[in-house]
């Protein structure tokens, strides 16, 4: 049996009657696609920590964890209230799901959802769809046995929870493929975010981060390149679409940082894009195109009063 077919094996014949379901078969056509790794892992658990809301997220509680403690704060980094294990999280924003992992897996013997303190509670439905979607949870763990944590948070950033430069490029490779086999095209964004004087504070970058998630789609994949550079890959996606994304971002970042006192002297926001179209070039390649459009784009930063972004053609050049 294939491993598409393990996992989609993994579902209960029946769910509970819920309006997340739909969208749980497109997730678990993404999870299908990922790497049977620590990183792959990582990005289906993401993928399903949505359906229960753009502010939860799975954790890995080993066995010497203080009850309702996240053992992971790289996991947790989206939630900087929580990423200090001196206390324990709310009953009514954790759920707990047994997965009974043998000891040499080293990823403990619960799998927790939590949401931010912040966050509505969880509801009985929710509770209801974690319990229904356990096994499938349970195939995902024995599939993807991380044998070292350790490797799990060198790929994620610990301010924003997305991918690290390589394990962006590493995963956005990995899916190539299949958009070829699919004749499908995929596109690329490269958001510029920084003051006149550089980086954003960390707790700017967090609520844009945020905004990045809320932008993009479950399965699309996000990365922080540098203090002032942020990536997404879209499988799936054209470049006129994706220039709805931009155009979005563009508007929106500048009124949610600026509200802020420490939003003062943020630069407009700038976006990138670039679009592969089956057959084409690998992630540094797209990577290098999209760099190019961000350099247009920061050039006409003083033309608009919000964002601006444009999308690479042939004539943009070093």
């Amino acid at each position: 049996m294939g491993r598409k077919a393990t996992v989609a094996a993994g579902l209960p014949a029946f769910l509970p009657a819920d309006p997340r379901l739909p969208i749980l078969q497109d997730v678990l056509a993404c999870i299908a696609a990922v790497a049977p790794n620590e990183a792959g892992l990582a990005v289906a658990l993401a993928m399903l920590a949505r359906l229960f809301g753009a502010e939860a997220a799975f954790i890995l509680a080993g066995e010497g964890a203080p009850p309702g403690a996240p053992s992971d704060p790289t996991i947790m980094a989206r939630f900087p209230d929580h990423a200090v294990l001196d206390r324990p999280i709310a009953p009514n924003r954790l759920l707990t799901l047994a997965i009974g992992l043998e000891r040499g897996l080293g990823l403990g013997r619960q799998l927790r959802l939590v949401r931010a303190p912040h966050a509505a509670p969880f509801a009985e439905a929710d509770e209801a769809l974690m319990t229904a979607i356990g096994p499938l949870l349970t195939e995902l763990m024995r599939l993807n046995p991380a044998s070292k944590p350790t490797d799990l948070a060198a790929s994620i950033d610990g301010v924003t929870g997305f991918w690290t430069e390589m394990a962006f490029y590493d995963e956005v490779s990995r899916r190539l493929d299949r958009l070829d086999v699919e004749a499908a095209p995929g596109t690329m964004l490269l958001i510029g975010l920084q003051t006149k004087d550089g980086p954003l504070r960390d707790e700017l970058v967090r609520l844009a981060a945020e905004e990045l998630r809320e932008t993009f789609r479950p399965s699309d994949v996000l990365g922080r390149l540098s203090p002032t550079r942020y990536l997404a890959w879209c499988d799936g996606m054209d470049h006129l679409t994706g220039a709805e994304r931009a155009a979005r971002l563009c508007q929106r970042l500048p009124v949610l940082l600026r509200a802020l006192p420490a939003g003062e002297g943020m630069l407009n926001p700038a976006v990138g894009i670039a679009t592969r179209w089956p057959g084409g070039e690998q992630a540094q390649g797209l990577m290098t195109r999209a760099a190019l459009a961000l350099k247009a784009a920061e050039a006409a930063r003083h033309e608009s009063h919000i964002g601006t972004w444009r999308l690479w053609h042939g004539g943009m050049t070093p």
